[in-house]
């Protein structure tokens, strides 16, 4: 960890990069991994020449009793972490940074214990542990959605969710940039403008991945995902069911060019009349022309005006 420090104003600065990311919007921070990124800059030639910006007491066992590794920012100085919309949960010591911290839109969340016992809510250090697969199981459009599922995990807290994350590129996936929303259970329906995500695109290829995610924000690490290209043609509108009507035994699809058009042809085969005709069934509209025919075979494949097997539009 580094962090950065303006001498002439005393401002302790902690750039986003170098907190943990916990998932989502959540870091958190190893307040003795920043005691040793002062001393380190405590030790360099401008350092120095200025005044230490921290005491540390390490931790003391005492009758069996340990207490608390502690780091005490001194001489004035104050700690800023680099602005924006997100939290950061220290852990590994007591502090006074609440004490020192320039507020911004950081949220800041400490976990200091009674006196000088250590015994930050914050015990629970580990991810959770996938029971069995790990991560997202399945990806596949359903109409105009996305439906996604994943395997189950387990943690010592007792309580976890999961961690979705979308992108249309493999290289932002799993960061802040991607994370879509934490949920619970073992499946999500993503739809177009939902949960504040970009509308889906036709013909994008999306890569989703799934983590999960303890009450302390420890999330696991894995990066296994799947990907769905998304396609408007797989919307069921009027015209595309109507464009599919004919598939029936003909296996082909025949387009009538739009809605109307598909409309009116069926009402012309549901009010008009057909007949067989030299092999062929042969549909008419309603006004007498003919509107479409289909030659007619038996189950040998061969040309039957009976015990018709297939039809097979002309």
């Amino acid at each position: 960890m580094t962090v950065d420090i303006d001498w002439g104003n005393k401002v302790i600065f902690i750039p986003k990069d170098q907190l943990e990311h916990s998932g989502g919007d959540i870091y958190k921070m190893d307040i003795n991994q920043f005691r040793l990124a002062l001393k380190d800059q405590e030790d360099s030639v401008l350092g120095m020449v200025n005044p230490d910006t921290h005491i540390h007491y390490p931790p003391v066992q005492v009758g069996g009793i340990t207490l608390a590794r502690v780091v005490q920012i001194i001489n004035g100085d104050t700690v800023t972490f680099e602005d924006g919309v997100y939290a950061v949960d220290l852990y590994g010591a007591n502090s006074n940074i609440g004490d020192v911290l320039n507020l911004n839109s950081v949220s800041v969340r400490i976990y200091n214990s009674a006196g000088l016992i250590y015994e930050s809510t914050q015990n629970d250090l580990n991810a959770p542990v996938w029971d069995s697969a790990v991560g997202i199981t399945d990806a596949y459009q359903n109409n105009d959605a996305i439906n996604i599922s994943w395997g189950s995990a387990h943690d010592e807290s007792g309580v976890v969710k999961y961690n979705i994350y979308i992108d249309d590129t493999t290289d932002t996936l799993f960061t802040t940039a991607s994370f879509l929303a934490t949920v619970d259970g073992n499946s999500m329906t993503i739809r177009t403008e939902a949960d504040g995500f970009t509308p889906l695109r036709d013909g994008v290829t999306y890569y989703i991945g799934v983590r999960a995610v303890d009450a302390y924000h420890n999330e696991t690490t894995n990066t296994n995902y799947l990907s769905v290209t998304y396609s408007n043609s797989d919307i069921l509108t009027l015209d595309n069911i109507a464009e599919r009507v004919w598939i029936y035994n003909t296996r082909e699809l025949t387009s009538f060019g739009n809605l109307e058009t598909m409309l009116n042809a069926l009402l012309d085969v549901e009010m008009g009349n057909w007949k067989i005709v030299n092999n062929q069934m042969v549909f008419y509209k309603r006004d007498g022309t003919e509107l479409m025919r289909f030659n007619l075979f038996d189950k040998n494949g061969q040309p039957s005006e009976t015990n018709v097997f297939e039809r097979r539009k002309v």
